[in-house]
This record gives structure tokens, sequence and C-alpha cells, in this order.
């Protein structure tokens, strides 16, 4: 995990690509699959804005199964976070993002793009991951989906704007 302002060198990828997304950091660490949002809401300590640097060896027109994801070592993504802000502060359902590179528009989405909901995709990511036996932490930082498109990444300067949630800068050569 890096922090806004940083430059990332796309050497180390061979398919590097550019997300935008919403992040999640928790105050307490889940053990059990909470029962509703409310009660998620109430171990998770902010919200921040979040661009994730997957590296993509597929083309993302072939039929991707969960192998392919695993294979191609997508979880090895770089992610950088914005400043954070409290909770209640954003609808994350209403935030427009809008990712610049070189000041040209390359993406847009908004908040709700991630399953329709922000809070029903972090529910559905900590339930799925407590099933698949992985341990959701204090401290971690979920992130709960592609705001918009995903586009492949190219050298330059990089803003991504998340309105009231905030802004990511970052360069890439």
């Amino acid at each position: 995990v890096k922090n806004t302002g940083t430059f990332v060198s796309r050497r180390q990828f061979r398919g590097m690509m550019i997300e935008m997304e919403i992040g999640f950091e928790l105050k307490l660490s889940i053990r059990s699959g909470p029962r509703d949002v409310e009660e998620l809401k109430s171990k998770v300590r902010q919200v921040m804005p979040v661009v994730e640097l997957p590296n993509v060896h597929f083309d993302p027109a072939d039929k991707v199964s969960g192998m392919d994801v695993i294979a191609s070592n997508v979880a090895a993504a770089t992610v950088i976070k914005g400043r954070p802000k409290p909770l209640g502060t954003v609808d994350l359902n209403e935030v427009e993002a809008k990712l610049t590179l070189n000041k040209e528009v390359v993406a847009e989405g908004v908040g709700s793009d991630a399953l329709g909901d922000q809070w029903e995709a972090l529910l559905w990511l900590v339930r799925q991951r407590l099933r698949d036996g992985y341990e959701v932490n204090r401290n971690d930082i979920l992130i709960t989906g592609a705001l918009g498109q995903v586009v492949p990444a190219e050298s330059g300067r990089y803003v991504a704007d998340f309105g009231k949630l905030g802004r990511v800068t970052f360069s890439l050569r």
C-alpha cells in the first residue's frame, strides 16, 4: 500500500491496469460474518479513495476463471490510497470518480458501480473472505470493486478525483 503522491515503476508489471475503488479501513477484526450492514459499519474506522494497479496477464475479452486470476498474480497489485475520511461524511454510492492521465479524462465511474451499493459490496466481500478461510483483521484496508472502466496503464501523471471523498495522485514510468 502506497500513499497518494507516489511514483510507480511499470517495469515490474507485464499487464498493469488502473482501477478507481473505495477503501474501508477496519477498526476491529471480524471473526464471523456480520448480520447486516449496520453491524459491519460498527467495525469500520474510516473510508478513503483508492487506486488499485492490478497486474493482469490476459486479454480482458477472454473468459477468465478464478484460477486465471490467481495464476496471473492479480492479488499482488499495488494499492495507492488517498487521505481517509470519517464514516458518514460522504454518501459512498453517490461518489463520482474521474481518472485523468496528463489532464485528459481516461475513465469515469460512480460509487454504486461496485455491486450496486458500496456497503453491500463490502458485506459480501467480508463474508466471502471469512467463508474462504481468510482473516479479516483490524487495520486491514478492504476495497470493493472498480468504479467505472478499468484502463491499461500508460506512463504519465494521473489524478483520480473522487469529489468529496478526495483525490489520489500518482505517476507511472
